[in-house]
């Protein structure tokens, strides 16, 4: 038995609407807003204030295969970064907000940068 996290239905339909966006948009690298995935996600229990779980699990599972937190390609409509709650699963938990954004920079480039979505969505889909 594996304590790897292993991802539902709805992570998996969300984690393959990031890797396209990431694809999509790789030289904008422009982080997508809650509202736009939850829309996207075409799923009534999804909605912009419970993407958090979500994406945590998916950005655990990314983590635990040596990828970096995909969720660092979405964020809030106002701020563009990630919640609170991505960067305590990256253990920045004391982070005042005010500091986040020099965090999360290198880690939205990392996102962009990474080069084998495909690889980890095709495997996440097998497990």
């Amino acid at each position: 038995m594996s304590d790897r996290t292993t991802l539902s239905d709805i992570d998996q339909s969300i984690f393959e609407i990031l890797v396209k966006w990431v694809k999509e948009n790789k030289t904008e690298r422009t982080p997508m807003p809650y509202a736009k995935l939850a829309k996207e996600v075409n799923n009534p229990s999804v909605i912009p204030t419970n993407l958090g779980a979500y994406l945590g699990r998916i950005s655990t599972y990314c983590l635990e295969h040596n990828a970096p937190a995909i969720s660092a390609v979405v964020g809030g409509s106002n701020t563009c970064e990630p919640g609170a709650g991505f960067f305590e699963l990256l253990g920045y938990i004391d982070t005042k907000a005010e500091d986040r954004i020099e965090l999360w920079l290198p880690l939205l480039k990392q996102a962009y940068e990474y080069e084998n979505w495909d690889e980890l969505l095709a495997k996440a889909k097998t497990e």
